[in-house]
């Protein structure tokens, strides 16, 4: 098939620094500005997934009815573990994963929020994200069971482990994929199409097309106990030789992001999945987005870059739900 773009975005809470602040939504009022700034001049229909704070407060569901009664959009689910029911004061403060719960507690919250998603907006989600990026075999199993058909929440290049016990995905596949029951980073080659998953792996690379490569010279840096690992890696970043690209407007710049793009475009990649949180639109409300001048970068990054993808090098947007039809097809 021909590569698609899709724009995931994590459409939650504002992300603020103080675990016992309120939890506001206030950064959602922004997006249909921004959708009509930056998206629909280039047909670009984001996947927006939803926490369960956004979805239950009616200002933000109106805003997303509206956009999909224009077909703009998708709208699936995105469950952190911290604001999905039940969690408690610890979850809140650590901000924990839903991997961490007992199975039955974790099919619970992803339940709910897409029952909730669809009594609020009139839609069933198909597509899902773990909150921090948190998600293994047992939840593509849940996830099948509750009748969802993509998810996102793979990030190759990547490992989380030291950070509050999170996800490895150093190893992760760099194309869709129907992930095992057992290693969400494990195709399972027996996966039934019609009923499996499919795994839509952010877009994660390096300036080089030999992604593969790549990530066997970082492996071996990392794991070399004579080098300081931290220092190493960043020399090699600063002079371009193992530099990790997340096509994303919040943290990488629009080269380094076009550098990636052109890298899989080589590699002919099926989709370019490009991702942000819906808070670091709105001053405020992110660690990327605490001043005016900040948001304004991020924004102008973020219209750069689909720029340059939809119109310079004609990639035709989709949402995650159409690349899933298009791949089966």
């Amino acid at each position: 098939m021909d590569t698609r773009l899709v724009v995931v975005v994590d459409t939650e809470e504002d992300w603020l620094d103080e675990w016992d602040r309120p939890t506001s939504v206030s950064n959602i009022s922004v997006l249909p500005e921004v959708h009509e700034e930056l998206f629909a001049p280039l047909g670009v229909r984001p996947t927006y997934l939803l926490t369960y704070p956004v979805v239950t407060d009616s200002e933000c569901s109106a805003i997303f009815r509206a956009l999909l009664a224009r077909n703009d959009c998708e709208v699936g689910a995105h469950v952190h573990n911290w604001t999905s029911p039940p969690f408690t004061e610890a979850d809140r403060r650590k901000k924990s994963y839903h991997t961490d719960v007992e199975s039955d507690v974790e099919r619970k919250k992803i339940a709910d929020l897409a029952g909730v998603i669809e009594g609020e907006i009139g839609v069933r989600p198909v597509t899902f994200k773990g909150g921090r990026w948190g998600a293994n075999g047992r939840t593509i199993r849940h996830l099948e069971d509750l009748g969802f058909k993509t998810d996102t929440s793979v990030q190759p290049v990547t490992d989380l482990s030291g950070n509050s016990d999170g996800p490895d995905f150093m190893d992760a596949p760099f194309h869709p994929y129907f992930p095992s029951h057992e290693d969400i980073l494990v195709p399972d080659p027996e996966a039934d199409p019609e009923r499996a998953v499919l795994e839509l792996p952010v877009t994660v690379g390096f300036k080089n097309p030999d992604f593969e490569g790549q990530l066997a010279l970082m492996k071996r840096v990392l794991g070399n106990p004579v080098l300081p690992r931290l220092r190493t890696v960043g020399i090699m970043h600063f002079l371009g030789l193992m530099r990790r690209i997340k096509l994303s407007q919040e943290t990488s710049t629009v080269r380094e992001m076009k550098q990636v793009v052109d890298a899989a475009l080589a590699r002919k990649h099926a989709v370019l999945n490009l991702t942000f949180h819906s808070c670091v639109l709105k001053v405020g409300c992110s660690p990327y987005s605490r001043k005016p001048a900040e948001t304004a970068a991020g924004r102008k990054r973020l219209g750069e870059i689909l720029e340059y993808i939809v119109r310079e090098r004609g990639v035709r947007p989709a949402t995650c739900r159409e690349v899933r039809e298009t791949w089966l097809a």
